[in-house]
């Protein structure tokens, strides 16, 4: 068989891909020979190979996402539909309690969905973990316009944010959490970032100053 041949011949129904690995959409010759173990050594630094470690990347995101779902369901049987559950407290947290609400591993799963270090994160949290986060500072309320072109508050719930930093599979992570009207301005997580807060603010907010 041609190449052009062989391409035509294949069944995407049976073979569950939209494309074969010798497809000209991964490259001029497919990936197909990067997953030959006798041409890997001569051939494994081109296109079609970084494809192929591309493919395998979303591959294990999926995995890890379809996990992290999984765990998130069972985790929120044992969290308390309003409390929540305290995974961190002590001088180190600027309210005294840092909480995480069945609502908050949705929202880290939403900002962080194609993070896989956030996603491995959440595929083994426990109602129990623990996270050594390490106060960094905080931010002031955010706003945005409405369709009416008023500027309101983004979060109305939130008097205003804390920051703390975190470390995952060896990187630094931020928390995001929010000072919390209905939880007398507890903070509640709110999102794990990989990137430091452009809007940090060293120190304590008057609201947490003893």
């Amino acid at each position: 068989l041609t190449e052009g041949s062989e391409i035509f011949r294949f069944n995407p129904g049976k073979e569950a891909v939209i494309f074969p690995p010798h497809h000209p959409y991964y490259g001029k010759h497919g990936y197909q020979h990067c997953i030959n173990p006798h041409l890997t050594s001569s051939l494994g630094d081109n296109e079609e190979c970084e494809i192929l470690r591309e493919l395998d990347e979303v591959e294990e995101l999926k995995k890890v996402q379809a996990s992290a779902r999984e765990n998130i369901n069972q985790c929120k049987k044992e969290i308390d539909k309003y409390n929540g559950v305290i995974v961190e407290s002590g001088d180190n947290i600027a309210s005294g309690s840092l909480i995480l609400l069945r609502g908050s591993l949705n929202t880290i799963r939403e900002h962080a969905y194609t993070d896989i270090s956030v996603q491995r994160w959440l595929s083994k949290i426990t109602p129990t973990t623990r996270l050594d986060a390490r106060y960094i500072g905080w931010g002031e309320m955010r706003y945005k316009v409405d369709k009416n072109g008023t500027l309101v508050r983004k979060h109305p719930e939130a008097e205003l944010f804390t920051y703390y930093e975190i470390t995952l599979e060896g990187k630094p992570y931020y928390i995001n959490a929010k000072a919390h009207k209905f939880y007398n301005n507890q903070e509640v997580i709110y999102t794990i970032e990989p990137t430091m807060p452009t809007d940090l603010i060293p120190g304590l907010p008057e609201i947490y100053k003893k």
